[in-house]
């Protein structure tokens, strides 16, 4: 198959013809089809046959509801692996003489017979590591072949496909709404808006946006599963009830039920839902508001205590004193990261761990407090309007980088004595940030004043990056997703440029960040050789809601004296409708204004400003009014003794 490239605007064409998935299997009525082609057109999909390629369908896509894309897993690299590909339809269609709301399709990385009986014998043969890489060959291909399709499907169609999240799965027992009523066991993999589960002879979707409210029963330790009730808008619909799902797995469903913003209660009891709902339907649904709504359903004080993982719990929080108060909501419960004494400074608290993968967080008692310099007077800058907002208006950012070790408080609020309107943190690896009071006791210093600020985190997982950031959402104005650091290690732990290859990841990151931390998600990248994937990233990720691109000019193995790549980031601008700061080779104001000249709607320094932190006002270096100015904040605000003693060499 012959796989278009990203469509693009600049310097990268793109092909015309017909992206399609060819070799599908799907069940139509009793029959089971199989070599079947779906083909993406201009006005609709088309459903070929596999022999003659004739058509057999024609879906619009102003009919289509849902559009689900379930890659394999690369982890299952055997002859079963198969992807699958599900559409929804507003409207029934006619495929075979018969009508469908719905219908699955799925192709298999090893279809034929044969195929599997060769495989097989190699594996008795030869050992099984020969047999599994080239499944896992087959694999990749196979999940290639389905995403370029989805690719080429939301850009013809501006409908956005869902995507399981990998780390969010579960297993319940139910029956599937409105097909039968025998219960079984399932592999549950939810997606931004769906609840799904494959298979080549099932086909189970449930539509979150159709459900108000979640309850989940027999939440305790004392039991290994629990339960998961799904109540319908329309309460004349039955409630959907998925059964024993073992408890390891309740943070997984609480999880994306805050992704899907579904209101959720947990209790010890299941309840009789025909009783309850008869009631509300005979008080009427304006009455019901009026006197509390789902509120009863909320655990009282008694049951909190008892309900160890109930949102409310006094269990979950042991405060220390008066140590600040308790935010709830998103994707746990987070406190407070603030103090609301006399202490502009924000630091981190210590952790708890019922769960070795999923703790919850109690208050904290700050290790140490500093209080305001009386040094020369700070500007508390504006942060009343989004930055993206403020950069599609006209304005022109003047940024600081995340710069490893250095972009500390005490450097940030000297750059932004001198002109800089945003600054970055340091990089901060968001898992060791989530599990270790120490991170973010060191790692997250912040004040009044040193606003705007962009958190940026080093993560794999869209899950430890969404957790991460909800610690930081109420003390920053976004967090950045790093994309760009070059180092081996790194790279080596699945970090920074390790993501420029997963363009999937990216957006699944962006997704579920912006989700949960309710916060500006950007991401910050370096260019690649083949530009048609750094548009493809970059795409991806502005299709995910990121707010903006920051696009370092050179690739992963240049060097930093190395001329920038003026050219490939105005492709990168070019190709985007949201805005774009340049990062590389800012090293005066005259450069700076070389990138406002280029178009970009924001510079980036990180070498520049580490030498001369004055040089967005102008000054050739640095003045000893300024270095003195340094010494102030460090002493001040705290410093790292090696940190402070690099910063005056670079400076000096």
């Amino acid at each position: 198959m012959e796989a278009s490239t990203p469509p693009t605007t600049v310097n990268v064409t793109t092909k015309t013809t017909a992206q399609s998935l060819k070799g599908l299997t799907a069940r139509v009525g009793a029959a089971l089809l199989r070599t079947l082609s779906l083909e993406v057109r201009k006005d609709s999909l088309v459903l070929l046959s596999g022999d003659s390629f004739s058509p057999l369908a024609n879906f619009s896509y102003s009919n289509l509801s849902k559009v689900i894309i379930d890659p394999c897993a690369l982890s299952s690299a055997d002859s079963e692996s198969i992807s699958y590909c599900c559409l929804t339809f507003k409207e029934d269609e006619r495929v075979d003489s018969a009508l469908f709301k719905q219908l699955h399709f799925y192709k298999a990385a090893c279809t034929r017979p044969e195929e599997k009986k060769s495989s097989q014998k190699d594996a008795l043969g030869k050992g099984k590591s020969e047999d599994e890489s080239v499944m896992r060959t087959r694999v990749k291909i196979l999940n290639r072949e389905f995403l370029l399709f989805m690719k080429e499907l939301e850009s013809t169609s501006n409908i956005i496909c869902e995507i399981p999240y990998s780390q969010l799965p579960f297993t319940g027992s139910t029956s599937i709404p409105g097909k039968t009523s025998h219960v079984a066991a399932y592999s549950f993999k939810p997606t931004s808006r769906s609840l799904v589960s494959f298979s080549p002879s099932t086909c189970f979707v449930l539509s979150i946006d159709l459900f108000q409210i979640a309850y989940l029963s027999r939440v305790t330790f004392s039991v290994k599963s629990f339960d998961l009730d799904l109540v319908p808008k329309d309460l004349s619909l039955p409630v959907v009830s998925i059964t024993s799902i073992p408890s390891v797995q309740l943070n997984s469903v609480c999880d994306w039920l805050k992704i899907c913003d579904v209101m959720h209660f947990k209790g010890g009891a299941n309840l009789h839902w025909k009783n309850i709902i008869a009631h509300i339907q005979m008080m009427g649904m304006t009455e019901f508001a009026e006197t509390g709504g789902w509120s009863f359903l909320a655990p009282s004080e008694d049951e909190g205590k008892d309900n160890c993982l109930s949102d409310t719990s006094d269990d979950d929080f042991i405060p220390d004193g008066d140590s600040g108060s308790v935010v709830k909501g998103g994707l746990f419960n987070v406190p407070s990261d603030i103090n609301n004494g006399d202490s502009d400074v924000v630091v981190g608290r210590s952790l708890r761990s019922r769960n070795p993968t999923f703790a919850s967080t109690e208050s904290f008692s700050p290790g140490y407090i500093i209080n305001e310099p009386k040094i020369s007077s700070f500007q508390e800058n504006d942060i009343t309007v989004p930055l993206a907002e403020q950069m599609r208006y006209g304005k022109f950012m003047l940024v600081s980088a995340p710069l490893v070790r250095f972009s500390k408080l005490p450097f940030r609020l000297l750059c932004r004595r001198y002109g800089v309107d945003v600054a970055y943190t340091s990089m901060i690896e968001a898992a060791t940030f989530i599990n270790s009071h120490h991170s973010r006791h060191i790692e997250f210093r912040t004040n009044k004043f040193d606003r705007p600020l962009i958190t940026q985190f080093a993560a794999k997982d869209a899950v430890t990056l969404a957790r991460a950031s909800e610690y930081v959402a109420s003390h920053c104005d976004g967090v950045s997703i790093n994309c760009g650091c070059p180092q081996k290690w790194a790279i080596n732990d699945g970090y920074g440029c390790a993501l420029l290859k997963k363009p999937e990841l990216v957006k699944e990151m962006v997704t579920m960040t912006t989700a949960h931390a309710g916060i500006p998600v950007s991401v910050k990248i370096r260019v690649d050789t083949d530009m048609r994937k750094t548009i493809e990233l970059v795409k991806r990720a502005e299709m995910a809601g990121a707010a903006w691109i920051s696009v370092h000019g050179r690739t992963v193995n240049d060097r930093s004296s190395l001329p920038c790549k003026f050219d490939d980031v105005k492709m990168v601008k070019e190709n985007l409708s949201i805005p774009v700061i340049a990062n590389g080779h800012c090293y005066t104001l005259e450069d700076a204004q070389m990138w406002k000249d280029a178009g970009v709607n924001g510079i980036m320094s990180g070498r520049g400003l580490l030498a001369n932190p004055s040089l967005f006002h102008g000054f050739p270096m640095p003045s000893k009014k300024l270095v003195a100015e340094y010494v102030d904040l460090s002493l001040a605000f705290g410093e790292a003794p090696g940190n402070f003693h690099k910063m005056l060499g670079h400076m000096m």
